[in-house]
């Protein structure tokens, strides 16, 4: 067997779904110490072969499984005829909120342990207690408690009883449950002993009595007769005078058996003495009496006698007895029922109980053997599993159901022969119930009950032909009555039976043709579309289709027919006429000068007559009037689209040069250059160019954009001044700060120098060639301030500086110092790594810090100022460095990865 270990529930007993209780009913017990409050389970159906047959995952609601209870929840179900069923928990809510969820983990084998109904599951159960059913077995990953249940071998508690597992297997293994019968047998043993030799000596005791009371009894009649004699010889008086007299001669009477008399003396005596118990004494003598009477009569008045007395010592003793006695006289006469009657009432006297199972076992055999098996099915089921009643059980209902299928009552057959279905062939016979009571229903035309039966067969027979057969018998009958829609739903329910098909397509050909003949094209239109291919339903459906399209057409409806015709595709000429219409209908647009609408229409003609001409006719009338508009961008973008089509080319053309002009007027010179430069050597283009170039030119002059004017003047060439306006531009640009500069420089305010100059643009390139000697005096100015700023001990301040000029003598000499060398990431390997920037901050040990570099010395420090040596320089170069840690002497060697210097 297979089981999921990590399921907090286990499934203890399941029932099937019947017709008449549409549910699967689980039974789970509750492992957890947490209330169950939900459960989903996924149920596999399955056939008699074992093979899976649907699939339903359902959520059981509003539970209440209690810790260590068992509960249950019923899953609705609505497949009766499932005859095996595959049950897997998916998920558990508890109580709590929380919920488990079943893993991927696969499910665990393990072999149960289930000992059968013997002596020894018994003698384990003495040992155990009534929970257990196996010995507890250890199996790899899995150990099967006592009580069944296997748990995880890492569990050292069971989870279903809660016994440890250690005590299970050392207190309940096969060796020490038989070491513990044989010591109860031992005890019990010698308990009977004792008993016995205390029942012997009881009994020498009983019977010393005995003697002794009937020695007294026999002196006591002798004197009582004497005296009784003497008395009725001597005085009448004395015999009824004297009380004492009297009680005397009851007891005589009552010891002597004549009880009837005792009774009566007693009686007599009223209150004296105990005579009203020795009445009672005397009622039970009579009631002995009756019973030791061979009349029937007297018999039965001696048990009602002792009945009436319950209250009376060993009455009922008595009376079980004497029943018991008698039924096992009627026992061995063969009179079970009088055996059963009188053994109902005698309890649980002697081996009574035995005795009627076998009183009422013989009368469910007389009973069957004479037919009456319902009878003899009740008998033997109230016995249990007595004898072989169960099996008797079975039999009597498997006879039972052939009863009733012999008489024709299939429904009471079915229903009988299932409840025994695992009995002979039961099952089998239960199934020709179903379908003779089917094949009945048929036969008198109930087509829908006999369905419904014949659909509980499955595969049995020819039930599913049968079934069909209900359905094409009526439908045919709905088709004869002309009922074409009922007929052809129905007959469409049995695909492939007989004809059905195409008398589910002839319901449909039937109305339609006679539509059709009506001249309700439409309707018969639909109709016979339904049933393309059959007969010559698609031609017909054609030809009305065609005179529906040709009447639109007629009647002025020229999309509706071109429509009409197009679905017609293949059908004579209604291709072609569709087309026509097509065409017609974008010429009537284009009229209309719906050019947009009218360019869709004929594009999609295709290659019908000349309709590709008339797509660019119509895109060229649109681009016309978008130019006419002065959207010059997209009519130039139309006409370009257009490509050799008539004059198209220079109609672009002169929508970009108007477009251009347009920029030019709204002051947007860079587009309008930019859109007259596209034009290349189109009319005026080039020097149009120019002259929008001039213009933006001065404009850039009259911003004091001096830079940008003498740039764009100076472009121009020898386009009429530009030279001298460029050269004027430039004077006013740079002559003022060439002087400043010079004059800062002269002073040695190499900061304020180098303002000047790079507030008014000079840089290292782009200056004019009459003013290079800007860009010497700029490097100069760098030059000056990176060593001003060095001396002063602002190195790492003179590095962007220093780094504009890399490549000069003067400046590389600088950037070789340690300061500027050690700028970078640097990693060691398993010392971690290392990063020094420009801007004075570092990262050493994954720290921010601040750094500087004294000749060898590396200064660190959590601030600016001060900094503090903690590191020498041994070695550094562009690419490789070490250094000695101040602090453990180590020499750590690092390679740049990344960063300056480069």
């Amino acid at each position: 067997m297979r089981v999921d270990l990590s399921c907090p529930i286990e499934l203890y007993d399941f029932l099937l779904p019947t017709e008449e209780y549409p549910y699967c009913s689980l039974t789970f017990f509750n492992l957890e110490k947490k209330a169950v409050v939900s459960v989903q389970v996924l149920l596999i159906m399955l056939n008699s072969e074992g093979k899976e047959v649907s699939r339903l995952l359902q959520r059981a609601v509003d539970l209440r499984g209690e810790s260590k209870q068992l509960f249950e929840a019923n899953i609705p179900c609505e497949d009766s005829q499932i005859e095996q069923l595959d049950i897997s928990v998916e998920k558990v809510w508890f109580d709590d909120a929380t919920v488990w969820r079943k893993s991927s983990a696969p499910y665990q084998e393990y072999t149960p342990n289930a000992l059968p109904a013997n002596a020894l599951r018994e003698n384990l159960r003495y040992v155990a207690g009534a929970d257990a059913v196996g010995f507890p077995s250890e199996q790899g990953p899995v150990w099967v408690c006592v009580c069944g249940r296997p748990n995880a071998s890492s569990e050292t508690v069971c989870r279903r009883c809660g016994r440890d597992k250690l005590q299970v297997f050392e207190h309940y293994s096969p060796a020490v449950v038989q070491r513990m019968v044989e010591q109860r047998d031992r005890a019990q043993q010698e308990q009977f002993r004792k008993e016995r030799e205390e029942a012997a000596k009881r009994e020498q005791e009983r019977r010393d009595e005995l003697a002794r009371k009937r020695r007294r009894h026999h002196m006591r009649v002798t004197i009582v007769a004497a005296a009784a004699i003497l008395v009725l010889g001597s005085y009448v008086f004395v015999v009824y005078g004297l009380p004492a007299i009297r009680y005397g001669y009851a007891q005589a009477l009552l010891d002597n058996g004549d009880a009837q008399k005792a009774r009566t003396a007693f009686a007599a005596l009223g209150d004296y003495r105990d005579a009203r118990q020795r009445v009672r004494d005397s009622d039970f003598g009579v009631a002995m009496a009756l019973l030791g009477s061979g009349d029937p009569a007297d018999r039965a008045e001696g048990f009602t006698r002792l009945d009436a007395m319950q209250d009376y010592p060993v009455a009922k003793l008595q009376a079980q007895k004497a029943r018991y006695i008698e039924a096992g006289d009627a026992m061995k006469r063969g009179d079970y029922a009088q055996a059963e009657a009188l053994l109902r009432q005698v309890g649980e006297y002697a081996e009574a109980s035995e005795m009627l199972k076998e009183a009422v076992y013989q009368l469910a055999s007389q009973e069957m053997d004479a037919g009456e098996y319902a009878a003899a099915g009740q008998r033997f089921a109230s016995l249990g599993d007595y004898r072989d009643a169960p099996l008797r059980t079975k039999d009597c209902t498997y006879r039972q159901a052939g009863q009733a299928f012999d008489a024709g009552e299939f429904a009471r057959a079915e229903a009988l022969y299932t409840l025994v279905k695992d009995y002979l062939d039961a099952l089998d016979l239960a199934r020709e119930s179903v379908y003779q009571q089917a094949g009945a229903m048929q036969a008198v035309g109930k087509y829908e009950e006999a369905i419904r039966q014949y659909e509980k067969l499955g595969g049995y027979k020819d039930s599913a032909d049968q079934a069909k057969q209900c359905v094409y018998a009526p439908a045919l009958g709905r088709m004869r009555a002309e009922e074409y829609e009922i007929a052809a739903k129905m007959f469409a329910t049995i695909p492939g039976y007989l004809d059905a098909d195409d008398m589910a397509k002839e319901c449909v050909y039937l109305p339609a043709r006679k539509l059709w003949e009506e001249d309700k094209l439409q309707a018969a239109i639909d109709q016979f579309r339904t049933i393309s291919g059959y007969k010559d339903a698609t031609l017909l459906a054609n030809q009305a289709a065609y005179r529906l399209a040709q009447a639109q057409q007629d009647a002025g409806d020229t999309a509706g027919a071109a429509q009409a015709f197009e679905a017609l595709e293949g059908y004579q000429d209604a291709a072609v006429r569709a087309l026509a219409l097509r065409y017609q209908m974008a010429a009537a647009e284009e009229a209309n000068k719906n050019y947009e609408k009218a360019s869709a229409l004929y594009a999609a003609l295709g290659g019908y007559e000349d309709a590709n001409t008339r797509v660019k006719a119509c895109q060229y009338a649109i681009a016309v009037g978008l130019a006419q508009a002065g959207d010059w961008a997209a009519a130039r973008q139309a006409f370009e689209a257009l490509g050799k089509f008539e004059d198209a080319e220079d109609q672009a053309q002169l929508c970009l040069y108007a477009q251009a002009e347009e920029k030019r007027a709204e002051g947007k010179l860079d587009e309008a250059i930019t859109l007259f430069g596209q034009l290349g050597k189109f009319r005026d283009a080039a020097t149009q160019v120019k002259a929008t170039k001039y213009s933006q030119a001065e404009a850039y002059e009259a911003e004091n954009a001096l830079q940008q004017a003498g740039k764009l003047f100076e472009s121009l060439g020898n386009y009429s001044d530009a030279r001298d306006r460029a050269q004027l531009a430039y004077d006013k640009w740079l002559s003022g700060i060439q002087e400043e500069a010079t004059r800062a420089m002269a002073a040695k305010d190499y900061r304020k120098a180098l303002t000047i100059l790079e507030n008014g643009g000079v840089s290292l390139d782009g200056l004019p060639k009459q003013y290079a000697a800007l860009e010497d005096i700029y490097r100069q100015v760098n030059l000056a301030y990176a060593k001003q700023l060095y001396d002063s001990g602002n190195p790492l301040l003179a590095y962007p500086y220093l780094d504009r000029l890399r490549g000069t003598r003067e400046a590389d000499k600088l950037l070789g110092e340690y300061v500027y060398l050690i700028l970078g990431n640097w990693d060691s390997g398993k010392d971690g790594e290392l990063s020094f920037r420009p801007d004075g901050t570092c990262t050493v040990g994954g720290v921010e810090r601040y750094f500087n570099v004294e000749g060898y010395a590396l200064m660190i420090g959590d601030a600016p100022r001060p900094l503090v040596r903690t590191h020498s320089i041994v070695s550094i170069s562009t690419k490789k460095m070490s250094l000695k840690w101040d602090e453990s002497g180590n020499v750590i060697k690092y390679t740049r990865t990344s960063g300056a210097p480069t």
